[in-house]
């Protein structure tokens, strides 16, 4: 088994990352190529003054100077549309600017992240694993994306479910980067339709549990319809969700002020939240360094780091935690083989 590393933004903390991950991966039996150029590469291990062997032990990839142009045109034929045709082609490699936004660094963990699409694609590597990219950085790069998720749905053409959290608790996202005044009416599309396709595609996926707990939008989960009528909707896509799995898999709505209470952490693992936040604060609060990211309904496997690019520590040598890095590994390794038995 071998993973593909998207090395994501390398003015951020992302290189120190998968430095100081080496030796720990290495212990577990980690096979891993890292999306980036052993020039770039040595440019970072210098900066943080680490040994010279310390960037040997990785295995980079001649990155920059590949064009993928036609490679990815014929595994992806509509991705000329999308406007990231220039980060398939020859680049230059970007200088470490630590904790700056640089449009070239965008690009540059744009094609990363895309090499390694098509390696998971042709089955060359089993999962793709992404570090953090700067959703700025990809904006002055041209990249017409907010981030990975957004570009994987775009590729795929699905809708792609992003989950985030760990062995002790799961949060799914029923919708994640959209404005917070946008959530209603997506809860109410189609007469909470939408919600239930959505609910059963999570039992369907490699990620159901027995029980999953589905969190309310209003206070109190619309107290019986005295606040909003958003409530009712869930209660209504849940349970279409299951009379389509002729078993009671989702429970709720639940009020979302005590879904997270340790009596309910106890019972359910994994949570379906309405939107990014009410999920992630609590899912961070508790879990915040374990916490790894999965996207759900894809043909590949893609797990990525539930952190961002800590611009603010990048190059310092504060020794950021590995922590989520090393447990995407162990989570994807998890993922590969559910789908080989299936």
């Amino acid at each position: 088994m071998r993973f593909y590393v998207s090395i994501g933004d390398v003015n951020g903390i992302s290189t120190e990352i998968a430095l100081r991950s080496f030796a720990r991966l290495h212990a577990l039996g980690m096979d891993a190529i890292y999306g980036i150029d052993s020039a770039l590469l040595e440019s970072a291990r210098a900066l943080l003054g680490m040994p010279h062997d310390v960037a040997q032990q990785l295995q980079p990839c001649a990155l920059a100077a590949l064009d993928l142009r036609e490679d990815f045109a014929r595994l992806f034929p509509h991705a000329r549309s999308l406007q990231i045709m220039h980060a398939l082609a020859p680049i230059a490699l970007p200088d470490i600017c630590a904790g700056e936004v640089s449009a070239s660094a965008g690009l540059y963990a744009c094609k990363s992240f895309l090499y390694g699409i098509m390696q998971a694609m042709r089955g060359e590597v089993s999962a793709l694993l992404t570090l953090p990219v700067h959703k700025r950085a990809w904006s002055e790069a041209q990249i017409a994306f907010a981030g990975h998720t957004e570009l994987l749905r775009a590729l795929f053409g699905v809708e792609v479910i992003m989950v985030l959290g760990c062995e002790a608790m799961m949060v799914a996202l029923y919708t994640d980067h959209i404005p917070l005044n946008a959530v209603s009416a997506r809860v109410l599309e189609n007469g909470g339709g939408r919600l239930a396709d959505f609910l059963l595609r999570l039992a369907r996926s490699p990620l159901a549990a027995r029980e999953i707990a589905v969190l309310g939008l209003n206070p109190h989960a619309g107290d019986g319809g005295c606040i909003g009528s958003e409530d009712s909707i869930i209660a209504t896509a849940i349970g279409r969700a299951n009379h389509a799995l002729a078993r009671d898999v989702f429970v709720g709505p639940l009020v979302p002020d005590v879904a997270f209470a340790p009596k309910m952490r106890a019972r359910f693992q994994t949570f379906v939240a309405m939107y990014h936040d009410q999920g992630l604060i609590p899912l961070k609060a508790l879990h915040f360094d374990q916490s790894v990211q999965i996207s759900v309904g894809l043909p590949i496997v893609r797990v990525s780091v539930d952190h961002g690019t800590a611009f603010d520590i990048a190059y310092k040598n504060q020794n950021p935690s590995t922590t989520s890095f090393i447990n995407a590994f162990l989570v994807a390794e998890k993922l590969v083989k559910k789908e080989d038995l299936r």
